[in-house]
């Protein structure tokens, strides 16, 4: 039994560590969900991304869908959720509008 955890804890070793993306890539798809009246499914330019103070990954999903996520402030009543195709992108929106007040 002990033979067989030092070589899980061997091979666990020799896994490479996976960084999570500091930001989306340019050409992703993104809505402003702090707008939720206006809110649309757009390309997140080069330009989109340098306007972005921050991102944070969301490898979960966001609303309850598993698409991987980015969460990118603008400002203060600015916030993207940025998703890496087109398809995701409306999934999401589609689910925060069925689930607004």
């Amino acid at each position: 039994m002990l033979r067989h955890f030092f070589l899980l804890l061997a091979s666990s070793a020799l896994t490479p560590c996976v960084a999570a993306p500091a930001a989306p890539p340019a050409g992703s798809f993104g809505f402003d969900w702090l707008q939720p009246s206006t809110a649309r499914c757009g390309v997140i330019t080069e330009t989109a991304l340098k306007g972005f103070r921050s991102c944070e990954h969301h490898a979960d999903g966001t609303f309850g869908l598993r698409d991987p996520a980015f969460a990118c402030r603008r400002s203060e009543k600015s916030e993207y959720l940025v998703y890496e195709s087109k398809a995701a992108c409306v999934r999401n929106l589609e689910a925060m509008q069925a689930n607004a007040p």
